[in-house]
């Protein structure tokens, strides 16, 4: 079987969530199936030379650049941002070509690209981008992200979703069947059995790609309301800000107690010596690779509601917190009880996580079904 897999970015390197959740159901479909590759990104001369270096077998990659950054009347802003003349001739050339047996879309936006004449496509949503506008109070971007969203829904032939969250949505604003494609956690490695080492033993840890605007919201309001609280219990607290394109507002928050590291190779070795893992999203959607990663080094943890969404937490597994001073004492109370923090560090290592395996089998039972389906419909 032959698929067009259409995504926002290169799949590789992966030091994004969704760059990482590409790259480990790729390395593994790739396999199985001939994937060429089309990105509508918006690292293009990144990307560019990053293509020589994908790790798994491909039959392709395409590139085309993102639109500038723009806001348009009307217009849901992730449809914007993904506009391309280049993209749209590009696509439809491979597709003229008439050698896929089916489309892989990650993300709504990208839908714009396909024609009407095309294979079977199936559509899998990362977030319902319409609910993270709603949550900012962003009202006429929210509408017309939800127009636009619904309107792609109904075209697509399979309908796939990260979250049982996000997949009743899609089912009852649809009335149609939606598959489940999780992530998995598998690709950390397992945490190391000799006791850890810390430099104080107050180290705090934030893993986000901060080129995604709510990793920059809930840093900055983390530094901003909740890490002073924090230094007035504990002085010897450290925090440590790990991840992709730290904009500068993030990288000025740097100071004796906070470190920005940027892109780093590994955040294993990060989690490993961090006391308190820590996700102040306020806004967002979707299931967050920072939990995930989080959960399987079995590690204490506090988030807000937000970062906890998509995920099935029994009691104890992680602390949830949303205003400032609570979310400090429940940092506070962890760092300062080595037993309360062992028994969170159990707890979490105890939840179940789906693996990349998992993912991507049901990813290849999608791109089956449609392929079916196109079939019985000739």
């Amino acid at each position: 079987m032959r698929l067009l897999f259409l995504t926002c970015h290169l799949p590789y390197p992966p030091h994004s969530g969704g760059r990482l959740r590409e790259h480990e159901l790729l390395a593994r479909l790739t396999q199985r199936f001939d994937v060429h590759v089309a990105a509508v990104t918006k690292t293009l001369a990144e990307d560019a030379e990053a293509v020589a270096q994908i790790p798994w077998d491909h039959h392709g990659v395409s590139l085309f650049g993102a639109a500038p950054l723009s806001q348009l009347e009307g217009l849901a802003p992730q449809v914007a941002r993904h506009r391309s003349k280049a993209a749209a001739a590009g696509i439809g050339e491979l597709l003229a070509a008439g050698d896929f047996d089916a489309v892989h879309v990650e993300g709504f936006y990208l839908w714009q690209h396909l024609s009407r004449a095309r294979p079977p496509a199936v559509l899998v949503e990362q977030n319902i981008e319409w609910q993270l506008f709603e949550q900012q109070g962003r009202d006429g971007q929210a509408g017309a992200t939800r127009r636009a969203e619904l309107a792609v829904w109904r075209q697509a032939d399979v309908l796939g979703a990260l979250t049982r969250d996000d997949h009743e949505v899609i089912a009852r604003h649809t009335g149609r069947a939606v598959r489940l494609v999780p992530d998995g956690a598998d690709h950390l490695h397992p945490p190391p059995r000799a006791p850890r080492q810390t430099a104080s033993g107050e180290r705090i840890l934030m893993v986000a790609n901060f080129g995604y605007a709510p990793n920059v919201d809930g840093a900055a309001w983390f530094v901003r309301e909740v890490m002073p609280r924090i230094r007035a219990a504990r002085p010897a607290a450290r925090l440590q800000l790990v991840g992709a394109s730290p904009p500068p507002e993030i990288r000025a928050l740097a100071c004796d107690d906070l470190d920005v590291t940027g892109r780093v190779p590994d955040v294993a070795p990060y989690l490993h010596a961090a006391d308190v893992v820590v996700c102040p999203l306020r806004y967002g959607g979707g299931v967050k690779v920072k939990m995930l990663e989080a959960l399987r080094a079995g590690k204490a943890i506090v988030s807000t509601d937000v970062g906890c969404q998509g995920l099935s937490l029994p009691p104890g597994a992680v602390d949830r917190a949303s205003a400032g001073d609570c979310f400090a004492r429940a940092v506070i109370a962890l760092l300062t009880d080595p037993q309360r923090r062992a028994h969170a560090e159990r707890a979490a290592a105890a939840v179940e996580l789906p693996t990349w395996d998992d993912a991507a089998e049901a990813l290849a039972e999608c791109w089956r079904l449609a392929t079916r389906r196109s079939r019985a419909a000739a």
